[in-house]
């Protein structure tokens, strides 16, 4: 039983490692402007979640940008 969950946890590793872009693809990828990161932040994400995340106990989108308390 221990050798099935070692090979299990070795392959999901593997397979977390060959899927991740490299170094080069993401160094070329264009930065957005501040302000389309904070709208894109604020509407793509959960801005709760992103603030548990970050210790706080809420979070919600005020002016395009997450505001945390």
């Amino acid at each position: 039983m221990n050798k099935l969950l070692v090979f299990a946890l070795f392959a999901a590793i593997c397979i977390v490692f060959s899927s991740a872009a490299p170094m080069e693809e993401l160094e070329d990828a264009p930065e957005p402007s501040p302000r389309v990161a904070r709208a894109a932040a604020c509407k793509d994400r959960d801005c709760s979640l992103d603030c548990i995340f970050k210790g706080y106990r809420t979070g919600r989108c005020r002016n395009g940008r997450c505001v945390c308390g």
